[in-house]
């Protein structure tokens, strides 16, 4: 396995025992408070751990050899466990939002606000730190699997400082004349906490079923690609011109044409065989594999 799988998978177990911690905190207290937000919290945070398990096996899959099972190569399993993620994601914060409704329309619940306090100052600086951490570890690293665990971090901070806000407004409900509404403050924060979260495991699925669909890379991408192309040596007889690119996990699918405008009569394979090296080389210097498929005709 090579260093780089071998830093992800690294990461990827650090978050996993991290997220454990979370969850078993955020579910005892949950529960024992009557809190729906914190139990909610606490069951995001253990589902975290079984997709950061799964993103463990996928790193040990993609980066296999290659063999007659699989002759392209594994990359397609990451886009496959993102795809599993987000699904699950998904449904977490629409049973999130069905269980708010269903409080909410009982009347609500009132919690013990110091408690449950003092648990939202807890998560919400811990998940803060291991998301910074965990960016700062994993930015050499050109990894979906790490970026969707970063995601999940940040959108568990934001998830643990929306419920502090909420604990903090419930606090001066309670000792206010509005207090008989402070019942409502839980299945609120819950509402609101996963009609706004539920977009990031949209776009997580959107984006892998993009890359499995073999569909155009962004254009960012392109255009670094594109220039790697156009900036092949000028004495060369060779021109090339990008056709076609597209993203599958840490792999790069570049589909060349000869430039036929621009590639000088005469042209030998030993010529393409040199400018197809010189363009490999080039294109070694972004994050990703690339895989060229050079197309004579």
């Amino acid at each position: 396995m090579s260093n780089s799988a071998n830093k992800e998978r690294s990461l990827l177990v650090l978050s996993a025992w991290l997220a454990a911690f979370f969850a078993i905190l955020s579910i005892v207290f949950g529960l024992m408070l009557g809190s729906l937000v914190i139990a909610f919290d606490g069951f995001y945070s253990l589902v975290s751990v079984a997709l950061t398990l799964l993103s463990v096996l996928a790193v040990r899959i993609i980066d296999a050899p290659r063999d007659k099972a699989f002759p392209f190569g594994r990359a397609i399993f990451e886009p496959l466990v993102l795809i599993i993620k987000g699904s699950v994601i998904f449904i977490l914060c629409a049973y999130a939002f069905y269980g708010a409704m269903v409080s909410l329309f009982a009347g609500g619940r009132l919690i013990d606000v110091n408690i449950s306090l003092l648990i939202g100052v807890i998560n919400t600086i811990g998940c803060f730190v291991i998301f910074a951490y965990m960016s700062r570890a994993s930015k050499a690293e050109e990894s979906g699997l790490l970026e969707a665990e970063n995601a999940q971090w940040k959108m568990d901070g934001y998830l643990s400082l929306a419920v502090l806000i909420g604990f903090v407004i419930s606090a001066l409900l309670q000792s206010s004349p509005f207090a008989k509404w402070a019942v409502y403050a839980d299945p609120v924060m819950m509402l609101m906490v996963s009609c706004y979260f539920i977009r990031m495991p949209l776009n997580m699925v959107q984006g892998a079923v993009r890359e499995i669909l073999h569909m155009k890379a962004d254009d960012s991408l392109e255009k670094q690609v594109d220039q790697c192309v156009l900036s092949l040596d000028a004495k060369s007889p060779v021109k090339f011109r990008l056709a076609g690119l597209t993203k599958v996990g840490r792999e790069l699918h570049i589909q060349l044409e000869l430039d036929e405008h621009k590639t000088s009569p005469g042209l030998q394979l030993k010529h393409i065989q040199t400018a197809q090296l010189e363009l490999e080389k080039k294109l070694e210097q972004l994050p990703f594999r690339a895989q060229l498929n050079l197309a004579l005709t």
